[in-house]
């Protein structure tokens, strides 16, 4: 008998003692392993699709478990892999593209996991914070952690060049450099995910195992011995990639069963966003790929599994990858984070139902455009600003777009400007300081400026004496008064003079940008207003900038009035921003 089929013998057999759904809670705690695959679209899994990718162990998992035919993630790795482990829309963590990671405030599905008495550790891909300390996974709940932090393989600690490689990948472990291994990055991922459940097994902790892939990513590299199994063309050798990928879930069952663990192990898989459909379409029958808020760039697998606990099914409401957090803390029978955006999906595993609100919202944000999606679950229609898709006829998916009517396109961007602006401010606490002064804290990564959009604005006199305004240890430090303003954040500093005077909106609006590789392009936007008028503008390069990672609390003079940062950066109408989010005008005390 093949192994898939052996395998899939055995998840059933064991699944047969289940009476039906179960959260798994009142039999104990589970093991977790959590497997999430990179850029795999809904036709990247036969069990998905339409059969053409040939992957018998994850058809096994599948046909085993609960399939959430109408999963969502987002359009690319980073929000996807932060709604994962936050519960949270990614932009209340960070707007993407550009952000610095999960900040301390935010709970974390490992913190809470370990927090409960789990043994934690994270293998493979990281992507949520390169070259920031206090972001690794170390800090983010992880026990342990083998792998490589940014998207693309890293040597003595830097990005790569030429472009990245499976073949004799860089990793690294905790609180170690990279070294360069020998053999395929899957291969090695999963010999090290092997070795580490049967070192967890012998432990008396259940134990959580995040193992992100890097497949089937670019650059399309399977191991030779894959070699002949598909066609000799772009297509084959992704299928290849596929099948070895696969290969690698079937070893990782074969070791829970070998050691035991397989009936009391809860397997969850998935992927962060669809396929780039360069050589195959990975998104069938889907429209859209990765990076595009279509349904074929948000609309992913996910499999949740385990023997005995979980009874076979199809589930086809909506899902969102953020409600894996508040689902896997439930079904461990731990306490629920609070100010979650996702929900536990545990109702649906009985037949109910789960309050989501009437929409749900992506994003991302750069100073040359920005993109949005808006998911309508009471019209069924996906909103993307001057098109929708709408749910195709008898069909449990969404048609290819359309151009939507000034109507609707009004309506969406209404919808989508309202919850920008909610999700945009960074929620800070205040607490008084030293000679009258407000001391801001919280929030520590999207409050402190370095990465992305970031905009803060403060009703000040400008015939005050001259003295300092804000300031943030290692951060920033604006002095302003008697017609003079001086200014300083991470890659600027500037001196400007002062038109008028009275109370006005000082807005210093900067985006930063860092791209993965041409780090001579690495470059911050700057944008100084006094209420509408613009007083700078231009542009400043990073290549000589180091960004510290240290987040003291903002300290504002007395004589100011009510500080406002936000993630996003402004390019015109500061005051109307700050009418917005503030509820109201600009004023500074008497």
């Amino acid at each position: 008998m093949p192994r898939a089929c052996w395998l899939l013998s055995l998840l059933l057999l064991a699944g047969c003692s289940a009476d039906g759904p179960s959260t798994g809670a009142s039999a104990g705690r589970p093991n977790i392993l959590l497997i999430l695959a990179d850029d795999l679209g809904n036709n990247d899994l036969g069990a998905f699709g339409d059969g053409s990718a040939v992957t018998p162990h994850l058809d096994a998992l599948a046909a085993a478990g609960v399939r959430f035919r109408r999963h969502y993630a987002q359009p690319s790795c980073r929000p996807a892999r932060v709604e994962l482990l936050t519960g949270k829309a990614a932009s209340r963590v960070g707007v993407p593209p550009h952000f610095r990671g999960i900040g301390p405030e935010h709970v974390t599905l490992a913190e809470a996991l370990r927090d409960g008495g789990y043994a934690t550790a994270h293998i493979g891909k990281w992507h949520l914070g390169h070259g920031v300390g206090s972001a690794e996974p170390g800090s983010q709940g992880f026990d342990d952690w083998y792998g490589f932090l940014h998207a693309l393989t890293t040597r003595y600690g830097s990005l790569a060049r030429p472009a990245a490689s499976y073949i004799d990948p860089w990793l690294q472990r905790a609180g170690q450099p990279p070294v360069q291994h020998k053999g395929h990055l899957t291969d090695l991922l999963t010999d090290a995910a092997i070795e580490r459940i049967d070192r967890l097994g012998e432990g008396a902790r259940p134990w959580f195992l995040n193992l992100w892939y890097f497949a089937p990513h670019n650059p399309v590299q399977a191991a030779p011995r894959f070699a002949g199994r598909f066609p000799d063309s772009p297509e084959g050798e992704y299928l290849s990639l596929l099948a070895q990928l696969d290969e690698a879930v079937g070893r990782l069952l074969q070791a829970l069963a070998d050691s035991g663990q397989l009936e009391n192990t809860l397997l969850v898989f998935a992927s962060d966003n669809g396929g780039v459909n360069r050589v195959r379409d990975s998104n069938k029958p889907f429209y859209g790929k990765k990076t595009t808020f279509y349904e074929g760039g948000i609309r992913t697998p996910l499999i949740l599994s385990q023997a005995g606990r979980l009874a076979p099914m199809d589930i086809e409401q909506p899902v969102f990858i953020r409600d894996l957090m508040p689902t896997l803390l439930a079904y461990a029978g731990l306490p629920a984070v609070e100010d979650l955006d996702g929900l536990d999906l545990g109702p649906l595993l009985h037949g109910e139902s789960l309050p989501r609100p009437p929409r749900v919202y992506w994003d991302i944000d750069i100073p040359e455009w920005g993109a949005y999606g808006v998911l309508d679950l009471q019209r069924e229609q996906l909103g993307l600003g001057v098109e929708v898709q709408e749910r195709a006829s008898g069909e449990n998916y969404f048609a290819p777009p359309r151009p939507a009517t000034p109507r609707e396109q009004t309506r969406i961007r209404d919808e989508y400007h309202q919850w920008q602006s909610s999700i945009r401010r960074v929620e800070v606490q205040s607490a008084s300081g030293s000679q009258g002064s407000r001391e801001y804290a919280g929030d520590s990564y999207r409050r402190t400026p370095g990465y992305g959009g970031w905009t803060l604005q403060l009703p000040v006199r400008t015939d005050r004496p001259y003295s300092r305004l804000v300031a943030q240890e290692q951060q920033l430090d604006i002095h302003l008064g008697g017609a003079q303003l001086a200014l300083q954040i991470p890659g600027v500093e500037l001196q400007s003079q002062l038109p008028g005077a009275g109370c006005q909106l000082l807005t210093v609006s900067a985006y930063y940008q860092w791209p993965a590789r041409r780090v001579r392009d690495a470059e911050v936007h700057l944008r100084v207003y006094l209420d509408d008028e613009l007083l700078a503008s231009g542009r400043e390069s990073l290549v000589s900038t180091v960004l510290e990672d240290s987040y003291a609390p903002t300290r504002v003079a007395a004589d100011s009035g009510e500080l406002l940062i936000s993630n996003t950066y402004l390019d015109n109408n500061p005051t109307a921003h700050y009418r917005a989010l503030t509820g109201g005008e600009a004023h500074c005390p008497p």
